[in-house]
């Protein structure tokens, strides 16, 4: 399937999405469905619509607008998809935005466009075999430069932390029913009870309910999911706190019992000959070195102190020193 938007009202989406780069907004797309095909030829900005940083809900509001425009302003059109941005934060369809899709334009030509424009990127999604997959993406007049999209993106990651564990796991917990009242309850003239579009917009008024019904529930699971969420986020949290604290602790084991005892580095000493005194070998200098990965092997300075590693059974007693002289003269 496909879409067809021409340049000028591409530049309105543009001029559109562009007006807040703080939030997402989003509006509908109107035209007619040739087979697969969306013929576009109307934009209208949901300028009612209540947008935050994660999403974008059409409101009854906004339905009875797009669809009071349309009977006045384009007869004979209907409403073959919709549009939103994704400031900062690229060329996707979220979980919610799967769900409005999937539930309130379910023909095969209805269409999606995303917009980035921060990224300066835009893509169209919809229906093929059954799903809704991305169709094409291209390139889309950017606002505000890479500059100002790291520091939204790093806002998000760094200061608003329940969107960024919902945005990594696609649980948007956000209220649709005015979405759903607004797609499939548009306001319209009353009939007779007789006349076959009441017994339409009963089934309609029916299904409304129950779709309302699901999603209060799917609402409340969201909802549930978050916060676990953000319950888990804490206890990596104390798990990766309690992991750095580890680290700065060294590990012994039981068997293990090396102690470690400063020294003094005087005049002419080496590593090699610091072991010969303490190990009995020169050979062990390696040792002493590990122990103290900040020191130059091959120049010591003058009075730096060295950990010296040492266990009771390689200690060697230094050799007695005869200073007294030989009493026998």
């Amino acid at each position: 399937m496909t879409a067809l938007l021409s340049p000028e009202l591409l530049r309105m989406v543009e001029d559109h999405v562009a007006s807040d780069v703080e939030r997402e907004v989003g509006g509908v797309l109107v035209g007619e469905i040739d087979d697969d095909t969306a013929l576009i030829s109307a934009v209208i900005p949901a300028l009612a619509a209540v947008g935050s940083t994660a999403n974008v809900t059409f409101t009854q509001e906004v339905w009875e607008d797009v669809h009071q425009r349309i009977d006045r302003d384009y007869p004979g059109c209907q409403i073959v998809g919709w549009y939103h941005s994704h400031p900062g934060f690229g060329i996707f369809l979220s979980a919610y935005d799967l769900f409005i899709h999937e539930n309130f334009f379910p023909s095969a030509g209805h269409v999606a466009l995303v917009v980035d424009p921060l990224a300066g990127e835009a893509g169209w999604f919809g229906w093929r075999d059954g799903s809704v997959v991305e169709i094409e993406r291209f390139a889309a007049r950017t606002v505000a430069g890479r500059a100002r999209q790291a520091e939204v993106q790093a806002a998000h990651r760094d200061g608003q932390r329940p969107w960024r564990t919902a945005a990594l796991l696609g649980l948007p917990v956000v209220a649709l029913a005015g979405f759903v009242t607004g797609q499939l309850l548009p306001s319209g003239t009353e009939t007779p009870s007789d006349d076959p579009t009441v017994i339409a917009e009963a089934d309609d008024t029916n299904d409304a309910v129950e779709n309302a019904e699901r999603l209060e529930a799917l609402e409340d699971e969201l909802q549930t999911a978050h916060d676990r969420a953000l319950e888990l986020e804490d206890e990596l949290d104390a798990m990766e706190d309690e992991r750095r604290s580890e680290a700065s602790v060294p590990s012994t084991s039981p068997d293990d019992q090396t102690q470690h005892f400063g020294y003094t580095v005087g005049a002419g000493d080496t590593l090699w000959g610091i072991a010969e005194r303490v190990y009995g070998h020169g050979d062990e200098w390696v040792r002493i070195a590990e122990a103290n990965p900040n020191v130059e092997p091959t120049a010591l300075t003058l009075g730096s102190q060295l950990r010296i590693p040492i266990s009771p059974e390689q200690l060697v007693e230094p050799e007695a020193t005869d200073d007294v002289g030989d009493d026998s003269d």
